[in-house]
């Protein structure tokens, strides 16, 4: 599998108190790493994070020629007249 395609994320939660106040609060703390493959259609060039309020935001925008075009259809009729059935500028 191509590397470039894994994206990979490693932190680390830490205990914000004193080790001998620590509690159960059915979170977990120490060290965490996940990793997903990221589909062909990704531009991995434009991938970028973003850390706030400890939220962390991940965007992977596609590439230009992954996302859809709008085409327009025309159909000739039985008379010869010429019908748009699509707008393009929908």
């Amino acid at each position: 599998m191509d590397e470039d395609r894994v994206l990979t994320i490693r932190g680390e939660r830490k205990y914000p108190g004193q080790a001998t106040e620590r509690t159960w609060l059915g979170r977990g703390y120490g060290s965490f790493e996940t990793s997903y493959v990221l589909p062909d259609y990704v531009d991995t060039e434009q991938v970028s994070a973003h850390l706030a309020d400890g939220v962390l935001t991940v965007r992977a925008p596609k590439h230009e020629r992954a996302r859809p075009r709008r085409i327009s259809i025309t159909s000739t009729g039985g008379d010869g007249e010429r019908k748009q059935l699509a707008d393009e500028n929908r």
